[in-house]
């Protein structure tokens, strides 16, 4: 590992009142999904800009965009949680904001680009079920097999440049899941996968038949835990935060060269 240094989200950054946590591909970009959180902003915190974002690299800062299935709702209800469930179909909350007592919604796309269908609660909660490690590459199959040696019961919350959003792998059924793993994986330019503990603990697979290599990221301190990884060309970003009970404080990411 080389040097790092971290970076803390400013509370003046144009986002600071929003919740980023949703990330997927759009278009052939890196997008994001920004909300007014119920938790964290103002009660006069004004709608997003644009509720979409995406990197380009013909400009030097994010672009908004326009996404179909988030587009068919009145001003007033903003869309706040994306995710891809094991059935391949993309899961999206919406949610009523400005009112006395604020209305959830939940739909269902095969395709962002089209309208989503109305689906039932007990729907968006099993679309956080975990695929199958049937699924997933040889390399993060070893890491989830190597996991269990670190913590019990673990599963793993994946990006990669071959998906289209996070994915969730697990061996075990959701309700006996005890550890979760952040980590990344590609097969281009060069093979790479790796995840990490929320205490800075993990592995890495360079090669897919020499099995998972133990590493560590700098220590946290105390009350503060990894929730994300990544690789861009050399460089590893693991995005951090506080928690404070059931709240959250600081948050930000760390940047390193990975030299594995």
């Amino acid at each position: 590992m080389g040097k790092y240094f971290r970076s803390r989200i400013g509370r003046t950054a144009p986002w600071a009142p929003y919740t980023a946590e949703s990330f997927f591909i759009w278009e052939n970009k890196p997008a994001v999904l920004l909300y007014r959180n119920d938790f964290f902003s103002e009660p006069a915190a004004p709608p997003p800009e644009s509720r979409v974002y995406v990197l380009d690299r013909s400009s030097p800062v994010p672009l908004s965009a326009s996404v179909p299935a988030f587009e068919n709702f009145s001003p007033s209800w903003e869309a706040e949680v994306l995710r891809r469930g094991p059935d391949s179909f993309w899961y999206y909350r919406v949610k009523e904001k400005g009112q006395d007592k604020n209305e959830t919604a939940y739909f269902r796309t095969g395709d962002l680009a089209t309208k989503g269908e109305k689906i039932s609660a007990g729907e968006w909660r099993n679309s956080d079920r975990p695929e199958s490690a049937e699924n997933i590459s040889l390399r993060l199959t070893m890491l989830l097999n190597q996991a269990a040696e670190l913590a019990p019961a673990p599963a793993i919350r994946a990006v990669s440049p071959d998906f289209e959003g996070q994915r969730f792998f697990s061996s075990a059924a959701a309700g006996e899941i005890q550890t979760l793993l952040y980590a990344y994986c590609r097969e281009t330019p060069e093979p790479r996968a790796f995840a990490v503990l929320p205490d800075g603990r993990g592995l890495y697979s360079p090669d897919a038949k020499a099995g998972a290599r133990p590493f560590s990221l700098p220590a946290l301190p105390e009350g503060f835990v990894y929730n994300g990884v990544a690789l861009v060309e050399n460089v590893l970003a693991a995005s951090w935060e506080e928690q404070q009970d059931a709240g959250i404080g600081a948050a930000g990411f760390m940047l390193m060269a990975w030299q594995q």
